[in-house]
């Protein structure tokens, strides 16, 4: 990176949670393999512009967290705003590994403006992506205005939405998301936010059109079988001299020490397709001591003519991260152009291992993946003079070609396969449970039905259980109570919220100081303008931006 670009840096993935200037966050759906504290309570506070100590108090359910039920259970004490859905049942995948946020944000003063984003990572939602991993990001915008103005690129990005959406839908009928629209009984006019960002994301999928999505996942089929297809939607059909791909995971090691399969029936996947020319260069980027199979075949990639690189580490980290993204990115390059000639990149969740990218979902040995393939416009192989920093490849995707590992064998390493998850969170036989004060007693009284025994303590006793009004409580309203039952004869145990009066979900009794609302931070007019214009069309500028539904992908 050239010193002209020293101040570039794009944004985090927290940072794409940022509430836009004059909205807020409402209400989201959000996937992952894994999350953690540390992240989800700086996504919220951005999203909501509210703090820790505000959202216990208000006690208003902003994002809905569905995990791998490998992860253990993040209480809603613990993040004030989220609330984490246990799975129900068996999975119907091997890894819950999608990454996928659909988030909607309303107008500070006018309800009836909306904006509504997509958010694909091939980060989880962890403090490890903000501060060790090399990740990358794709983010769309749609606004109620984008809607009804039916320009040239709206029905592609409401698709996008709708195949979003198809897919997150299906994935929250897997879990107990009972507690989101739970009713008081004093409140049976409440509407959930829930049900209101379900509203406008219908709006936008009244808007799609036909065309093909960029959004896609494998629930049906393969990302492998998947990729050449949306090359050809949404690119040129011509074939490239140039390939990269990267991975957090490869295939396990082997004793044949050939070039991984999955990496060889990507390439022979391409070439069979015409969209990758037969003496073209390609490179495959990896942590040098976390290889997998890749270490161990350096002679066969030798033989091949393919080059294994370390991660490109961009100035803008100041120190060296791993390398976690997923992508596959081809070109073509010409020697009297600077330009990235007919450019494409595929990101997401999926790592080029056979659960990850050759294996439909539906088989029960893949994962749930989720990416997206484009064609990123305007990028420049390297950086000069003139040239804006979002637009120097490098920048933009952990790449680099000044070093390589064919004579230098030594120097990488297999490490560590990834575990088999155990469940340790799951659904539990109620999802909530309401508070309850009927003269000089207080109670805690479930608002659906159970069809299973369970128990439920305080102070380490089991509380008095009547059949109709329901727990005995004896102290101060809780926040979250323990609940025991057992299934197949094993005790499980899991935190479930309580529903105030109010109908908040585990608030906080005394209100916090007061505070002034949480401001964003100092940025470019717009929140698709910060840090960086949107890569994909860089070019354009703020006002063309603000016509049209806006869409970026970032390295994180």
């Amino acid at each position: 990176m050239s010193k002209h670009d020293s101040t570039f840096k794009p944004p985090s993935l927290a940072q794409h949670f940022e509430a836009p200037d004059d909205f807020v966050g409402c209400f989201g759906w959000l996937c992952g393999y894994s999350a953690d504290v540390g992240f989800l309570d700086d996504a919220v506070e951005r999203f909501t512009r509210r703090t820790h100590d505000q959202r216990a108090y208000e006690g208003r359910i902003a994002i809905a967290l569905m995990l791998d039920p490998s992860n253990p259970q993040i209480l809603p004490t613990e993040v004030p705003g989220v609330l984490h859905l246990p799975m129900k049942g068996v999975p119907p995948f091997r890894l819950l590994h999608a990454k996928v946020a659909l988030i909607g944000f309303r107008h500070t003063s006018d309800a009836r403006q909306w904006r509504v984003r997509l958010i694909v990572s091939t980060g989880n939602w962890t403090r490890q992506t903000l501060e060790d991993s090399l990740d990358l990001a794709w983010c769309l915008d749609l606004t109620d205005q984008d809607v009804k103005s039916h320009g040239d690129s709206i029905p592609q990005a409401c698709t996008d939405v709708k195949a979003a959406w198809n897919m997150i839908d299906w994935l929250r009928s897997r879990f107990n998301s009972r507690a989101l629209n739970a009713k008081p009984p004093a409140r049976q006019d409440y509407e959930s936010v829930s049900t209101i960002v379900e509203k406008w994301i219908a709006k936008v999928i009244r808007s799609s059109n036909g065309v093909a999505p960029r959004f896609f996942d494998n629930r049906a089929a393969s990302l492998l079988v998947r990729l050449p297809e949306l090359v050809r939607d949404h690119t040129s059909h011509s074939a490239r001299n140039y390939l990269a791909m990267g991975s957090g995971f490869y295939e396990s090691p082997d004793s044949n020490n050939k070039i991984p399969s999955v990496l060889k029936k990507i390439v022979d996947s391409l070439l069979e397709a015409d969209l990758l020319t037969r003496q073209s260069a390609i490179d495959i980027f990896v942590n040098p001591k976390e290889c997998q199979a890749v270490a161990s075949s350096v002679p066969s990639f030798n033989n091949a003519g393919w080059k294994i690189r370390g991660a490109g580490q961009p100035e803008y980290f100041k120190a060296s991260r791993t390398l976690h993204a997923k992508f596959i990115f081809s070109a073509n390059h010409r020697e009297n152009s600077d330009l990235c000639n007919s450019p494409w990149l595929y990101l997401g969740s999926g790592n080029l291992t056979g659960p990850g990218f050759t294996s439909p979902m539906a088989s029960q040995t893949g994962n749930l993946e989720a990416g997206v393939v484009f064609a990123p416009n305007s990028l420049r192989w390297y950086a000069a003079k003139g040239i804006p920093p979002e637009s120097v490849l490098t920048n933009v995707l952990p790449l680099q070609w000044e070093n390589d590992f064919s004579q230098n064998m030594e120097s990488l390493a297999a490490g560590s396969d990834m575990p088999d998850p155990e469940i340790q969170y799951s659904s539990a036989p109620v999802a909530y449970l309401f508070w309850i004060v009927e003269k000089n007693s207080s109670w805690l009284r479930t608002g659906e039905e159970v069809t299973e025994s369970f128990d439920l303590h305080e102070t380490g006793q089991a509380c008095y259980r009547d059949s109709i009004k329901g727990f005995q409580w004896l102290g101060t309203r809780p926040r979250q109570v323990l609940i025991h039952w057992r299934v197949d004869k094993q005790d499980r145990q899991a935190w479930v919220p309580v529903i105030d009066e109010f109908g908040r979900v585990a608030a906080t009794i005394q209100h916090p100081p007061v505070a002034a609302e949480r401001q964003p931070p100092n940025r470019r007019k717009k929140w698709s303008m910060h840090h960086a214009e949107a890569l994909l069309e860089p070019s354009r500028s703020a006002k063309s931006m603000e016509a049209g539904a806006s869409n970026r992908f970032d390295l994180l």
